[in-house]
C-alpha cells in the first residue's frame, strides 16, 4: 500500500492549498526532504548530488530566494529533474511564485502546494509523514487495521481507521475481495501492486491491500463520477490473470456499491462475506446480492439468541446424524436450497423423491417442526440461515 501526494493533500486539507500540477497527485511518497540553502548560488554544486532522492515530497520556506523569486523556478525544475514527487512551500516571507514556476509545474503533472496554516510545522509535517509512509508499507498494518475495522461499533473510531488506511478514499465505496490455493506471500503482493499501479485500477482514491492471504482491492468515486462495478471487476481479474497467480481454488466477492463516512468499512465486510460464499459454492465471482436472507442474518448471527435458537433445532438433527451415519442436516439443507421442493431436491442429491421425504419426516420428528406447514418450515430456514451466516464469518 502506497501514500501518495493525494493522501497527504487529503490529510492536511484546510492547511496547504495546490497550486500547481494537479494531475500529479497519483505519485507516490516514499520520503520527506528538507530544502533550505542546496540551491543557492555558489553551494548549489556543493549539494545536489547528495540531497533529495526520488518520490520525496520537499518541504522548503525558500528563505534564500527572498532576494530573487527565479530561484524558486529553479528549484522547481531541479526537483523535478530529481524525480521527486512533489513540493509544498512555507512562504514566511511572501515572496511571489513566478508564474513560470507554475507553468512549468503544470507542464510536467508536479505538485507544488502552499502552507495556509502559519501553525503548520514542518518537523510535524516529516513524522506524520513518515509514519504513514512506515504505516502503509507494512502488511501487518492492513491486515491489523482491517480486522479492527470489521469489529469496530464507533462510527468515529470506523472513520478514523478508513482515514488510516487511505486518507483520499471518497464517499461512493465498492469492495473486490479474492482468495487463493495459496495464500499471497508479501513479496507476490508488491509485484501485484506495480501490476496494480499501471492498470485501470491505478488511482489515489482506491486501494490494494494483502488480508487474509488473499487480495482486497477497494474503489471510491465521488457522486459526480459513478462506479462502473463490471470494468473494475474485469479489470481485477485481468490483474490476477497477470501475476499469474494460481486462483483455481479460491473465491472472488463483490461488495454493493455503497455511500457515506461508513462504506468503505461496510463494503469490505460484504466483499469478504460473498467471498466466502463464493468458495462454498465454487461456482466463480459471487455478489453481496446473492446472499439473499443471510444479508439480514449476518450481523447477528453470533449473537447468543442467534446461536441458542440455531442450535436448539438442529442439534437433535446432528446427533441423530452422528449416531446413524444418516444425511438428514445435508438433506435439509438441499431441501431449502431448492426452493422446498422435493423433486428439484432428489434430482440434486441424486435421491430418490420418497426418499427426501422419509427424511424430513424424520427431522419434524426430531425437532418438532414439518416441513409442510410453512410457519414451522420458516423456523428450520432461520436456523439453517444462521448457521450458514456463522460459516461465513
Amino acid at each position: 500500500m502506497l501514500y501518495t501526494i493525494s493522501d497527504f493533500s487529503r490529510e492536511y486539507e484546510g492547511s496547504v492549498r495546490l497550486i500547481a500540477g494537479s494531475d500529479g497527485v497519483s505519485r507516490a511518497v516514499s520520503g520527506v526532504g528538507i530544502l533550505d540553502y542546496e540551491l543557492m548560488p555558489g553551494l548549489k554544486n556543493k549539494y545536489q548530488r547528495v540531497n533529495f532522492s526520488s518520490d520525496e515530497i520537499v518541504l522548503s520556506t525558500f528563505l534564500y530566494a527572498k532576494d530573487d523569486p527565479y530561484l524558486i523556478t529553479e528549484a522547481v525544475k531541479y526537483l523535478v529533474a530529481k524525480g521527486t514527487s512533489g513540493l509544498i512551500i512555507k512562504n514566511v516571507l511572501h515572496i511571489p511564485i513566478p508564474d513560470q514556476a507554475i507553468r512549468y509545474a503544470n507542464a510536467r503533472h508536479y505538485p507544488v502546494f502552499l502552507t495556509t496554516d502559519d501553525s503548520l510545522f514542518f518537523d510535524s509535517v516529516i513524522y506524520e509523514v513518515k509514519r504513514h509512509i512506515e504505516q502503509l508499507a507494512s502488511i501487518d498494518f492492513a491486515q491489523r487495521e482491517i480486522d479492527a475495522l470489521r469489529t469496530d461499533v464507533s462510527p468515529e473510531s470506523i472513520c478514523r481507521r478508513i482515514r488510516g488506511l487511505n486518507p483520499s478514499f471518497l464517499d461512493e465505496a465498492v469492495a473486490l475481495f479474492a482468495s487463493f490455493a495459496e495464500p499471497l506471500d508479501p513479496r507476490t503482493f508488491l509485484q501485484i501492486e506495480r501490476l496494480c499501479a499501471k492498470s485501470a485500477l491505478a488511482g489515489c482514491h482506491n486501494m490494494l491491500a494483502p488480508y487474509d492471504g488473499g487480495l482486497l482491492f477497494v474503489a471510491t468515486s465521488d457522486s459526480e463520477q459513478a462506479l462502473d462495478v463490471d470494468r473494475i471487476v474485469q479489470a481485477f481479474t485481468e490483474l490476477i490473470e497477470a501475476s499469474g497467480i494460481d486462483g483455481g481454488a479460491g473465491g472472488l466477492g463483490i461488495s454493493d456499491i455503497l455511500f457515506g463516512d461508513e462504506a468503505v468499512a461496510q463494503a469490505i465486510s460484504q466483499a469478504i462475506y460473498a467471498q466466502r460464499l463464493s468458495c462454498q459454492r465454487a461456482e466463480g465471482p459471487v455478489r453481496y446480492t446473492q446472499l439473499g436472507i443471510l444479508r439480514t442474518v449476518m450481523p447477528f448471527a453470533e449473537t447468543p439468541e442467534m446461536r441458542s435458537f440455531s442450535e436448539a433445532i438442529l442439534s437433535p438433527i446432528r446427533e441423530h446424524d452422528s449416531e446413524h451415519g444418516s444425511e438428514l442436516e445435508s438433506t435439509l439443507a438441499a431441501f431449502i436450497e431448492n426452493d422446498r421442493r422435493i423433486e428439484r431436491t432428489a434430482k440434486q442429491t441424486s435421491q430418490h423423491p420418497n426418499t427426501i421425504r422419509y427424511r424430513l419426516d424424520k427431522v419434524t420428528a426430531l425437532t418438532g417442526l414439518s416441513y409442510k406447514c410453512a410457519p414451522e418450515m420458516e423456523q428450520l430456514s432461520l436456523a439453517y440461515a444462521i448457521e450458514r451466516a456463522r460459516s461465513l464469518q
